[in-house]
């Protein structure tokens, strides 16, 4: 999870929002130009990479995510609050549908629940550490953490492998590698873009090629 710093929405959203009647389902079903721009606004803020599990996406297969939920009664006031919308991979819905095995995580699998760690929190990077498998781990006292964990299914054998392939491609390196211009590179985007999964590169590097193994 890398944290994201909102920036303005589109105009033209914007003037959406001020009109009568406006509501993200109005938006989706009778909107779909003003949308589209939302999805490629959120995308492009996030440098395209999934909200949750730093997968790449693009504007064409994002999802437009409700940190609070749109659904129910409890945050109607949020359904079309910039600050509460990210964008999210599919999940797996692409791949299951076109009749794969494919286990689902991030938006597909928080559906309605709600979490308390999360990529608007500059400490989110922090609370999770990635290991040369391609593990998550958390601290056993870290509830928020491991509930989050459990919410979006970050432990799903298809992300655990995707993250263990992207730390091989620095898990072999030399010790006396040029960590930290790797580590600014990791944090840069290039033509606006974050590498796959950086902040599991990230947090690789800082725990275990340049701290000792943890206990």
């Amino acid at each position: 999870m890398k944290y994201i710093e909102k920036q303005s929405p589109p105009e033209r959203f914007i003037r959406y929002k001020k009109g009568c009647g406006a509501t993200f389902e109005d938006l989706s079903e009778n909107h779909i130009d003003i949308k589209q721009e939302l999805r490629a606004s959120l995308v492009e803020e996030q440098g395209y990479i999934c909200c949750y599990c730093g997968c790449r996406i693009d504007a064409t297969d994002a999802i437009v995510e409700h940190l609070k939920p749109k659904d129910g009664n409890k945050y109607p006031q949020l359904q079309l609050e910039y600050t509460n919308l990210l964008a999210s991979c599919d999940g797996g819905q692409n791949a299951r549908h076109n009749g794969r095995v494919y286990p689902s995580c991030c938006d597909n699998c928080k559906d309605n629940s709600e979490i308390n760690l999360h990529p608007l929190m500059p400490e989110c990077e922090s609370r999770f550490l990635f290991d040369a498998e391609g593990d998550i781990i958390c601290a056993q006292d870290d509830l928020e953490a491991i509930e989050t964990i459990r919410v979006l299914n970050l432990k799903s054998p298809v992300l655990k492998n995707r993250r263990k392939a992207v730390v091989a491609g620095v898990q072999y390196l030399p010790d006396e590698w040029n960590w930290g211009e790797e580590l600014n590179k990791l944090k840069e985007k290039e033509e606006g873009k974050y590498r796959e999964f950086c902040f599991v590169m990230e947090s690789y590097i800082r725990n275990f090629k340049l701290r000792p193994i943890l206990k």
